[in-house]
């Protein structure tokens, strides 16, 4: 940590300290800002505003969960609070809670473009970044099915069975299954599954999405959505549902695939080799356009 730098205090949820999922953002503002960090799950507020009284920071970042009125926003002494909403957790503000966040100044940090749309029809200041990680792309030769698929279940609406049916039974030869809310299979598929049981190292999980050859995208809906950009930085081919953030990313049929409630694709699909030149160029172009835009972010804070 670099001395004299001005205070900033992050404050957001515990579940994405296990995920890292808020990793790429705190990295980029450690090199401008003392960073305190709160996981906002472990304190009452009362806790929280003391603490953040007590570090007389430059700046409050509320990362995916907003400021109270009666807390936060009435009792901070910084009054330079900035909100980074997540769309998969979004609910639309009611007008009395865009007058007080717009009398208190509150910008908005937008990492999908369905946000960004929305916070530019009120009063609040808003700027959209797109987030991608550095690509690290393994080389794809894979021509002719059956595939090898990597599926982390995060929610019962999609389920292996919807998915299995979705893709079909004949084009897999092998799916490696993550889940995080205890669901078995229904039936018994004719395919090599394996069964991922335990919280993997970054490492083992790399390694296990390496094997495949295309990636299941876990949630209906993301913030930013690092649970399908890595595997998109790796150079997977991702099936996903057709909504933000993953379609701000996945143009279907060229870089993915994209289905809806009734979990069919628009089009068959093509082998992993095929679409390897449109992963290669759209995971480059994201992270170019990251590493440019990127930089503004902290000017943004400060403004």
């Amino acid at each position: 940590m670099q001395q004299g730098l001005p205070k900033l205090v992050f404050i957001g949820r515990a579940y994405h300290a296990k995920t890292k999922s808020d990793e790429l953002i705190l990295t980029l503002l450690k090199e401008h800002y003392e960073v305190t960090i709160i996981r906002r799950d472990g304190y009452p507020d009362k806790e929280i505003v003391k603490q953040v009284n007590t570090l007389r920071p430059q700046a409050v970042l509320f990362w995916c969960l907003p400021p109270s009125f009666t807390f936060h926003l009435l009792k901070f002494k910084c009054k330079n609070i900035i909100w980074a909403p997540m769309w998969d957790g979004f609910k639309e503000l009611s007008w009395k809670k865009k007058l007080i966040f717009s009398f208190y100044k509150v910008k908005i940090l937008c990492f999908s473009k369905v946000l960004y749309d929305y916070f530019k029809k009120t009063p609040l200041k808003c700027a959209y970044w797109q987030c991608f990680l550095k690509p690290d792309l393994k080389p794809i030769e894979t021509q002719n099915p059956p595939y090898t698929f990597f599926f982390w279940q995060r929610e019962k609406e999609i389920s292996l069975d919807k998915v299995v049916a979705m893709i079909g039974e004949d084009k897999i030869k092998k799916l490696i299954y993550k889940t995080e809310i205890g669901e078995l299979p229904h039936k018994k598929y004719s395919f090599e599954l394996e069964k991922l049981n335990d919280w993997l190292s970054k490492e083992d999980y790399q390694s296990k999405m390496d094997e495949a050859d295309f990636f299941i995208a876990p949630r209906r809906a993301e913030g930013i959505g690092f649970s399908f950009l890595e595997p998109m930085s790796r150079g997977l081919i991702v099936l996903a549902y057709d909504n933000a953030t993953m379609n701000e990313y996945i143009q279907d049929g060229v870089s993915g695939y994209l289905f809806g409630d009734n979990f069919k694709l628009s089009q068959p699909i093509s082998s992993p080799k095929s679409l390897s030149e449109a992963i290669n160029n759209q995971t480059h172009k994201f992270y170019e356009n990251w590493l440019k835009e990127k930089g503004n972010i902290v000017p943004f804070i400060k403004s």
